[in-house]
This record gives structure tokens, sequence and C-alpha cells, in this order.
């Protein structure tokens, strides 16, 4: 894959940073897991069960980001497409644990609308939390 010289310092820092992974530099491989390893953590724990599950899809994304890199065309930002490669592992994975079962419909309820406002004074960790202890399928 060839860059071009581009005006814009963001993204020949992206063509050179890409340039170096490609080129299996181990420097410029952390250099790229450690610009995005955070956002995609958070990307990935919107997805998973546990913080340990998160991880590991974290990890199993950035080992498809590396290898398909190649195919980066540049016409996007990366941190976008390396955030769809994070989408898609979690998605797999969800998969193939079959963690995906039928949702009831929850009839409309005013002790439901209650209990909704007690999260407006709750933080978003603590929701995340909440939201991670659900059974499968809400």
């Amino acid at each position: 894959m060839i860059f071009r010289r581009t005006d814009n310092p963001k993204k020949a820092a992206e063509a050179e940073l890409i340039q170096g992974c490609l080129k299996k530099d181990r420097r410029y491989q952390e250099e790229f897991y450690g610009r995005y390893a955070s956002k995609m953590l958070a990307v990935c724990s919107r997805y998973a069960k546990s913080q340990g599950e998160a991880e590991d899809i974290l990890h199993e994304g950035f080992i498809k980001a590396f290898s398909k890199l190649n195919r980066f065309k540049g016409s996007g930002s990366l941190e976008g497409w390396v955030r769809r490669i994070m989408v898609n592992t979690a998605l797999e994975s969800f998969r193939k644990n079959k963690n995906l079962s039928l949702v009831e419909e929850v009839e409309d309820n005013n002790e439901l609308k209650m209990e909704a406002k007690a999260f407006t004074n709750m933080g978003a960790d603590e929701i995340l939390m909440l939201i991670q202890k659900l059974p499968t399928g809400f």
C-alpha cells in the first residue's frame, strides 16, 4: 500500500504508523496499540459481560487489525476502521458463544418508569456495571 504525502499532519502520522506496522516494526505496533487500546476497550465493554471478556475481544480484535492492516484504504479514519473491527469481533464472539437468546417483550408498566428515574442519579460506570449483570438477551 502506498500513501501519498499530505498537508494534513494527522493523516501523515497515520500513514507512517501504518507503514511501520506493515513492516512489522514493534515500535510502531506498540504505538498503534497504545493509541487505540483504551478507546477500543470501552467499545468492547459494551458488548461483553465482564472486563475479562472485553479484554479478550480487544486482543482478538487487535490481532485481526494487524493482520488486515494492508486492507485499510485510507479513505476514512484509522480509528473508525479499528472500531469497526472491534465491533465485528465482539459480535462474532457473542454469536460464537451462543449468548443470543429470545427477548421477551415487557408490558408498559408505571413501576418501570419510576425505577428509570433512579438512574438519573447514577454515574456511567455504575450503570454499565448494572447492564453487564443483566441476563443474556436483555
